[in-house]
């Protein structure tokens, strides 16, 4: 397999012929070289973390905050009746609108 041995010599790793028979054997396959094996045994990636269980926790402490006060509150009854015929047409014109 001369494949093998051309991609350590173009990555200047030199090695000896019997250093060359054994990754031969190694990592030689049917199509030529496995490289994806090599590289694993030359420089192992990490496993990747699972963060599901620790991404669903923040969500609970974001979704859990109390609602924000409201911005323009009432102050009177006649200021909160008002607010109340406000959202009562438009709510009231959404809903006709509608088919």
């Amino acid at each position: 397999m001369p494949c093998c041995g051309q991609g350590l010599t173009i990555s200047e790793l030199h090695c000896s012929e019997e250093e060359m028979q054994s990754l031969e054997a190694r990592f030689g396959n049917d199509v030529g070289v496995d490289y994806e094996a090599f590289l694993q045994v030359v420089e192992p990636s990490p496993a990747p973390q699972w963060r599901y269980a620790d991404r669903l926790k923040e969500l609970r402490i974001t979704n859990d905050k109390p609602p924000l006060p409201e911005l323009y509150a009432a102050d009177s009854v006649d200021a909160l009746l008002q607010k109340i015929k406000t959202k009562v047409r438009s709510v009231t014109v959404r809903s006709r609108r509608l088919p």
